[in-house]
């Protein structure tokens, strides 16, 4: 979010002697209107228009963000509204940095600084079908609603502890530890070219499959990989301390995703990512549910640059029912496209796209299991 307002302000006396503090206030705002779409009304397909989030829900989403930094303590708020209600946005949180190499967030946190993400074309759009997951999607982020605690003790190094608890209540310290979604991480970079990753999220108590209690982990790993300036590949997998069903019936699976970004020309970046879901459950037959399934998905984007100011892309992707509802049954898998561009305009951009979905997957429900759900959204997206 980019800085529209910077005040400076005398503040010693609350800031414990630091001659200022810095306001800044930015804004984000995102929508899509649907220009057409097909959408069941009554029964029947019909061509419908409205407005959706990128990630549905209403839109736009029009957000300001507040952040205060006094040196050794600032804070951060965001306030969204979505459609007509508004509310607390990603970040309400007060920060403290004693020393350079601590720094200690309270409340609700969203930072990400080692999140392996894998995010192009239609994410920014209308996020239908197989364009899923693309956030985290080869190591898990650095965010919270308790507190955020990072420590970088020499260059190169870098460490997390994510943890959530409540903000009005007491809670037990294995609770907040060991369970509750609380994330730890850390990474080092080997070089300019290489960066390896470790964590671990603690997912909380469950019951196994014998009807025992187990705490619940899943172990991450990741290798980012930069040879050279126009290369960027990662990779990385997420391993549950627990492989086998639940008490439950459900199931964890291992994944392995990978992102590969390649500009080989200066107009042109190619965009692929992979991913997978090994021993993962199939339901096809109820009364008799595979828990040793394989689910893939693959996504592949080229973005060109026309000019300073106009993109085009076209994008592909597809994954297989039991990546995504856990079944190999008819019409669960599903092939995404879209095709579309933007022109910049100062601090924003708008675009338009063309996206579908294969087998009932799109924005809005249509008429048949297998039918082909598609829509044109504009997007318009500004940030100061």
């Amino acid at each position: 979010m980019k800085k529209i307002i910077t005040t400076a302000i005398a503040a010693a006396t609350l800031l414990g002697g630091s001659a200022f503090a810095e306001i800044t206030f930015g804004q984000w705002c995102r929508g899509n209107w649907v220009l057409a779409g097909n959408k069941a009304v009554d029964g029947d397909d019909e061509i419908v228009t409205g407005g959706v989030q990128s990630w549905t829900g209403n839109s736009p989403r029009t957000g300001l963000g507040i952040h205060g930094n006094g040196g050794a303590l600032g804070f951060d708020l965001d306030i969204h509204a979505n459609g007509d209600s508004m509310g607390v946005g990603d970040n309400a949180n007060i920060w403290a940095q004693p020393i350079e190499q601590l720094n200690v967030k309270l409340g609700k946190v969203d930072y990400n600084p080692m999140r392996g993400d894998a995010c192009f074309g239609l994410w920014d759009r209308l996020r239908i079908g197989a364009v899923q997951e693309s956030e985290g999607w080869t190591f898990q982020g650095q965010s919270a609603g308790g507190a955020v605690i990072t420590l970088k003790p020499v260059e190169g190094l870098e460490m997390y502890a994510s943890l959530n608890f409540p903000y009005d209540n007491g809670q037990k310290l294995g609770d907040v530890y060991g369970r509750n979604g609380s994330k730890y991480a850390v990474g080092y970079r080997i070089n300019e070219m290489l960066k390896v990753k470790a964590g671990v999220e603690c997912k909380g108590g469950i019951k196994d499959k014998d009807g025992k209690y187990k705490d619940l982990a899943v172990v991450n790993a990741a290798i980012d990989v930069n040879p050279m300036d126009n290369l960027f590949v990662s990779v990385g997998g997420f391993i549950p301390t627990y492989t086998d069903k639940k008490a439950d019936g459900s199931k964890d699976p291992i994944k392995a995703n990978a992102y590969v970004r390649f500009a080989p020309i200066d107009p042109l970046t190619l965009h692929v990512k992979f991913g997978s879901k090994i021993g993962a459950l199939d339901k096809k037959d109820p009364a008799d549910i595979k828990d040793n399934a394989f689910g893939m998905l693959f996504g592949f984007c080229a973005d060109y640059a026309v000019n300073d100011t106009v993109k085009v892309f076209a994008e592909v992707d597809y994954a297989n029912g039991v990546y995504l509802k856990e079944t190999s049954a008819d019409n669960s898998d599903c092939l995404t496209i879209g095709l579309g561009g933007s022109m910049g305009f100062g601090p924003g951009k708008i675009g338009i796209a063309f996206e579908g979905a294969t087998n009932n997957k799109g924005v809005y429900t249509v008429k048949d299991a297998d039918g082909f759900a598609w829509a044109i959204p504009v997007t318009f997206e500004v940030g100061l």
